[in-house]
């Protein structure tokens, strides 16, 4: 049984295992904030020399700052994903007017989606697409605004209020039940290309709905706790795609050996592929000014942190900008 002790007694053992701590007051603080755990844990054992005991000069500080760069990042990590939910639920809300109408009691017919998928609960199947409509026929029904105001005022609540009380995680699983038209209207309108342009491209549909997949797995990371820079999805990758990967410089044999398939790198470099440069351009900023930050005081972490970022090796040695490029017009 793991005992307790008091941030003192963390400091001591922490100082016992030939850790420098340079301001001993800040550190308490920091300790009392944010967790022994979620500091110390998460992000010692690129500082220590063996199970216990840390590299002859590192110092809590050190320490703290990783802890304070991951941190950074999943609020990074988050925003961008918040920003791609509402381009996403604005293509699909556009894409089911569109095809269905603005009424609820149109667009939310089962019949207008595949409503195929299910699991087993009491052993009784229960179909995902009856959850989701479960849901959304709450959120018609609440009481909270804007969905009250527009029962009332004007009898019906499109689409694109509706989705305003769906989660990332809702919208993620209706893409998934939508027919072959829809999914390809959501695609053309997210990629700036044409409905033709994605009928024919099977391999892009798949790397859209693989990108879907991480974006959604990022995000639930992010939100939920846990180190971001090192994270990868088990279930969800990027497949190969020769176009997609090229142009970052991997080829098959490369991919195979484990390159930009779902590792954070990966997930920044999937929103190159979106018709909004702002996507991928205040993403990229942000991860420029806090990682360069970061290997700026501690420039001996950039080879450890970006490795495990997942940028391939090709790259290891160049500027975060080099890495993670934007471009102001």
């Amino acid at each position: 049984m793991k005992e307790f002790k008091t941030v003192n007694e963390q400091i001591e053992l922490l100082k016992s295992r030939n850790l420098t701590i340079l301001d001993e007051e800040k550190a308490r603080e920091n300790l009392m904030l944010y967790g022994y755990y979620e500091i110390v844990n998460g992000y010692k054992d690129v500082l220590l020399k063996d199970t216990e005991v840390y590299k002859d000069g590192e110092t809590f500080e050190h320490l703290f700052s990783l802890y304070n760069l991951d941190s950074e990042l999943k609020m990074i990590v988050l925003n961008s994903t918040l920003e791609f939910e509402t381009a996403f639920k604005t293509a699909l809300a556009y894409t089911i007017s569109e095809k269905y109408g603005v009424s609820e009691n149109d667009y939310l017919k089962r019949t207008n989606y595949k409503g195929e998928k299910y699991f087993i609960k009491n052993n009784k199947r229960i179909y995902h697409l009856d959850v989701l409509l479960e849901k959304f026929n709450s959120i018609i029904n609440s009481n909270s605004q804007p969905f009250k105001h527009y029962r009332e005022k004007h009898t019906h609540i499109p689409p694109w209020i509706l989705f305003k009380g769906a989660t990332l995680g809702n919208m993620y699983y209706f893409y998934r039940e939508q027919k072959t038209d829809v999914k390809n209207k959501v695609i053309s309108i997210m990629l700036g290309l044409s409905v033709e342009e994605i009928e024919k491209n099977s391999k892009l549909k798949q790397l859209f709905s693989d990108s879907l997949s991480l974006i959604y797995k990022f995000r639930n990371r992010s939100a939920h706790g846990g180190r971001i820079y090192n994270y990868t999805p088990q279930r969800e990758y990027i497949r190969f795609n020769r176009e997609f990967h090229d142009s970052l410089g991997i080829n098959s044999k490369s991919y195979r050996l484990g390159n930009c398939k779902n590792d954070l790198y990966t997930f920044v470099k999937v929103y190159t592929l979106f018709k909004s440069d702002i996507l991928s351009m205040k993403l990229n900023i942000s991860l420029d000014v806090y990682l360069s930050n970061h290997f700026k005081n501690y420039p001996n972490d950039k080879e450890y942190i970006l490795q495990e970022i997942g940028v391939p090796q090709h790259l290891i040695n160049k500027s975060v900008l080099e890495i993670f490029p934007y471009h102001l017009e």
